[in-house]
């Protein structure tokens, strides 16, 4: 079986648009999920802050009344997070699943359409893989991926409101970190998309040599092929282990790369900030908010490197469903 052709195109605007033309007929669940979004960004990064209140406006002062209505506003927010975070993930698995139902349907539809030819010269394990496994790929895409991204997108945006809305100098400080950032999740990008599309279409000659062995088994024990289909199986299962490994070595570049970024910025805050406090410029509970949010600045962006991986999964996945949806179908009477 020839393998299928691998190509080195990135982000395709054109098929994410067509993959969100599936989720059009759930606009009203769509908007109620980017609102949960929003709402879960500001309430999940409101704690830092509250400390803040907490240590200038209460614990230094001595003020223990208001103190407890700061613990209580905590409790509170906690209690808010859980909720918009249960129905945020609800409404996202929902529109998921109600969407690969549909492509699910249009493919075994169109399948029976295409005529006998296509069949003749298509492996049966392709297009099983094209109706399990690349189809589970969007899955994971619409229910986590999209979803996550956004989520993980409004975090920073969220996050830097906060900070600049404490002090401006130290908000300038933390957001310089933006651009590193994004130039190493770029670069992580650009050399480990290639072993993503890789790995997705030798995984599909793996699972067609495993399936048409399986399928053909009394043959090849008649015929005395069991070496042969190992060797082949043997070469497939080695291919996709190469390109698994390729990227396995720069997404573990990456993340450490990130994890002492997150630390170097912190203890640039924590010298810098800490000069301010001790000149009385800053006061300490923005010194302490500032170093939990430089973490928590660190976080969405290493998230965001992890569902870019998901994305690039189902970029190479959408293709090939594609692929298949624009295969001609038989026209009505016609012949096979």
């Amino acid at each position: 079986m020839e393998e299928e052709e691998i190509g080195h195109k990135g982000f395709d605007l054109k098929i994410m648009w067509r993959l969100l033309g599936y989720l059009r007929p759930y606009g009203p669940w769509v908007v109620i999920t980017f609102v949960l979004i929003m709402i879960a960004s500001v309430v999940r990064e409101a704690g830092p802050y509250l400390i803040k209140v907490a240590v200038d406006d209460c614990i230094i002062p001595g003020n223990i009344d208001k103190l407890t209505w700061v613990v209580l506003v905590y409790i509170g927010l906690l209690v808010a997070q859980f909720g918009v975070g249960y129905c945020q993930s609800w409404t996202t698995n929902m529109i998921g699943q109600w969407a690969m139902r549909d492509v699910r349907m249009q493919m075994f539809t169109h399948l029976q359409r295409l005529p006998l030819r296509f069949f003749d010269r298509t492996p049966v394990g392709r297009l099983m893989a094209r109706n399990t496994n690349d189809v589970d790929a969007l899955n994971e895409l619409f229910t986590d991926g999209i979803v996550s991204m956004l989520s993980d997108i409004f975090t920073i945006v969220t996050i830097l409101a906060y900070i600049f809305y404490m002090d401006v100098e130290l908000g300038f400080m933390i957001s310089s970190a933006l651009p590193l950032a994004f130039c190493a999740t770029v670069w992580l990008q650009n050399r480990s998309f290639s072993a993503y599309r890789a790995a997705r279409t030798r995984f599909a000659r793996f699972t067609t040599t495993l399936q048409e062995t399986i399928f053909g088994i009394e043959v090849v024990q008649l015929f005395g092929c069991e070496a042969r289909n190992v060797r082949k199986f043997e070469e497939a299962n080695d291919s996709y282990l190469g390109a698994r490994l390729e990227h396995t070595f720069y997404h573990s570049v990456y993340f450490p790369f990130m994890e002492l970024g997150g630390f170097l910025l912190s203890a640039l805050v924590l010298w810098y900030g800490g000069g301010k406090v001790l000149g009385a410029e800053v006061q300490w509970g923005v010194l302490v908010a500032m170093l939990q949010y430089v973490p928590r600045f660190f976080m969405p962006m290493r998230d965001i490197a992890d569902r870019f991986t998901v994305l690039q999964v189902a970029m190479a996945s959408s293709e090939r469903i594609f692929e298949l949806l624009d295969a001609e179908p038989e026209p009505p009477g016609g012949t096979v």
